[in-house]
């Protein structure tokens, strides 16, 4: 059971009328399918992805906005998302207050993003615009499997969720699939191999100019995954194989007599 208070146009208010837009205020809006089945629990405070359901990552770059007030004011952008409380992120995300510009200001932010985010199906994106003096100017409330990724410019609406006739944002949105840290690389590698062999090649040559061979590393790895490589200051592959290569002229040095034994 849910209650709202129809009489005070509030966040509350905005977020049910925003959600409803989606399917033009007219009918049922369908639960997502795993809380639709009697067979599958769910837990809305879990962090981790939902069965079946892919993890959404979002970012918003505010450009400008356009008409927000006839008065030379001050303006910025509030950006939040609600969803489920782990999605959920208020009042981190606000543009700078572009100073006596209410007709057309430039904020041109870098982008607010929205990392992970577990159940995109519940999730909502609010824009929110201000003057100086913290007076909302007009909002916006958008499902997020609704976007469309690119260049776009949303209409604002009043606090009652009025369409407002000229004021809008326009934004830059980018939606990707949530993709975990150890597996960034990897995913950077398949969507544009000739930037990481490159980049493989760059490192190789850095490597080189080192004195560090691809060979040593491998070496080393074996090494360390025998639990055998000893004597490394520092930890990973290139630290061990840099440790190798001067154990390696020690040697050598020492051989030769020009070592001293201080």
């Amino acid at each position: 059971m849910v209650s709202l208070n129809f009489q005070t146009p509030d966040v509350y208010m905005q977020l049910n009328q925003g959600k409803f837009d989606y399917n033009g205020m007219c009918g049922y809006l369908l639960k997502p399918d795993f809380m639709r089945r009697p067979d599958r629990t769910f837990d809305p405070f879990s962090e981790s992805p939902v069965d079946g359901v892919i993890a959404a990552h979002c970012s918003v770059r505010v450009i400008s906005g356009q008409f927000l007030s006839e008065r030379k004011i001050g303006t910025y952008v509030e950006v939040e998302m609600y969803g489920l409380p782990t999605d959920t992120i208020r009042k981190e995300h606000r543009t700078k207050t572009v100073p006596a510009n209410g007709l057309n200001p430039i904020y041109n932010e870098e982008p607010f993003v929205f990392r992970k985010v577990v159940l995109p199906e519940l999730a909502v994106l609010r824009f929110a615009v201000y003057d100086e003096n913290n007076k909302q100017l007009g909002q916006r409330i958008l499902p997020l499997d609704g976007l469309q990724a690119g260049y776009r410019h949303i209409s604002l609406r009043t606090e009652s969720t009025m369409p407002m006739t000229l004021p809008t944002l326009f934004v830059h949105l980018v939606l990707k699939t949530y993709v975990p840290d150890e597996l960034s690389g990897l995913v950077d590698a398949l969507a544009d191999p000739r930037a990481y062999l490159s980049a493989q090649e760059k490192r190789k040559e850095a490597l080189h100019n080192m004195g560090v061979d691809d060979s040593d590393i491998i070496e080393v790895q074996e090494q360390t995954e025998k639990g055998t490589a000893t004597g490394t200051t520092g930890s990973g592959p290139i630290h061990g194989a840099i440790a190798k290569k001067a154990r390696e002229e020690a040697a050598k040095q020492k051989a030769n007599g020009t070592l001293s034994n201080e």
